[in-house]
């Protein structure tokens, strides 16, 4: 498959929460060898930098998700990952950017925050601090661009990943 450099669009956790994600992902990143990387929920891709930004910033302030399962497949990207709850806001700014002309049509809204990829580390899924993340909501209030060549299906594409720009809502 032919590789594609696209713009993602990620909700950040507020830096308290940030901070506590990061623990778990570079734990689970320094088991599994692999390179860490900062906790984010994919809001979806575009080939705009500016027009997804502005709007997901007009419509999501600062939102707090409801960790609802720990759960995983065999895929490079969701091998483990934090599923939320979905709310009103964050499913309308979904919806508004798929309206978009520039928007990347690709798999459907499941809002999630990847814990590592690749296969996890052998009983990852039951780790206490993994299942302790279900205890506490989240806090997002920043939306970033992300420069990422697709498909991400090796530790090599993680690394090449750049952060454009961060603002908060």
């Amino acid at each position: 498959m032919t590789k594609q450099t696209t713009l993602l669009y990620w909700y950040l956790p507020c830096e308290q929460d940030e901070r506590r994600l990061q623990k778990v992902i570079d734990g689970l990143a320094d088991t599994q060898g692999a390179p860490s990387f900062r906790p984010h929920l994919t809001l979806g891709a575009s080939s705009d930098i500016e027009e997804p930004l502005r709007l997901g910033a007009s419509m999501l302030k600062a939102v707090t998700l409801t960790p609802i399962e720990i759960d995983g497949n065999e895929v490079f990207t969701t091998s483990l990952f934090m599923r939320f709850g979905l709310n009103d806001a964050l499913t309308q700014a979904r919806m508004a950017l798929q309206q978009q002309p520039s928007f990347r049509q690709g798999r459907a809204f499941d809002p999630h925050m990847s814990l590592c990829y690749g296969p996890p580390p052998k009983g990852a899924h039951a780790q206490e601090d993994v299942r302790a993340l279900l205890s506490n909501p989240v806090r997002f209030d920043r939306l970033a661009t992300v420069s990422v060549e697709l498909p991400v299906n090796s530790y090599y594409g993680v690394r090449a990943w750049r952060v454009l720009n961060v603002i908060s809502v």
